[in-house]
């Protein structure tokens, strides 16, 4: 799929989120910014499939509820297992 084709990775969280205590803008929004600052420190070439396996397990976010990494891991899970983190935060920051 190439960053053209990907949907906002705002508009995927917003869906993952949907009915939860993140449901709302005052937790929605620093979800949404420790993914972006996640995305950020990676090497470009980590695939979505390995943060999502990574988040859950507590690699990334240990100090963080479970229920939020599982909306962290859901959100990389959402996308194709071979995605990039630079093309997840290439299309974010063009959002």
């Amino acid at each position: 799929m190439s960053t053209l084709e990907m949907p906002n990775p705002s508009d995927i969280l917003a869906e993952i989120v949907q009915n939860t205590c993140f449901d709302t803008p005052d937790r929605f929004d620093p979800l949404l910014n420790d993914i972006r600052s996640l995305l950020r420190s990676l090497a470009p070439d980590v695939s979505a499939g390995n943060l999502a396996k990574t988040v859950r397990a507590g690699v990334y976010f240990l100090r963080t509820s479970h229920s939020r990494r599982d909306v962290i891991a859901d959100f990389f899970d959402s996308y194709p297992v071979g995605t990039t983190a630079a093309e997840i935060l290439a299309v974010m920051e063009c959002s």
